[in-house]
């Protein structure tokens, strides 16, 4: 590395963060059954399920 060329920080995990800051958790009842719309998520019900 050039001492004179200092790189720009990684920015890559605050992007990825704040992108998706509107998603508050997987929206699932107590009985871990998926939400059709809650948490900031809509749909992909089966996807978001416990198992």
């Amino acid at each position: 590395l050039n001492p004179q060329h200092v790189p720009p920080p990684d920015t890559t995990k605050t992007q990825r963060i704040a992108s998706h800051s509107h998603v508050k958790g997987l929206g699932l009842d107590e009985a871990g059954n998926a939400k059709q719309a809650a948490c900031g998520l809509v749909g992909q019900e089966a996807a978001r399920e416990v198992i």
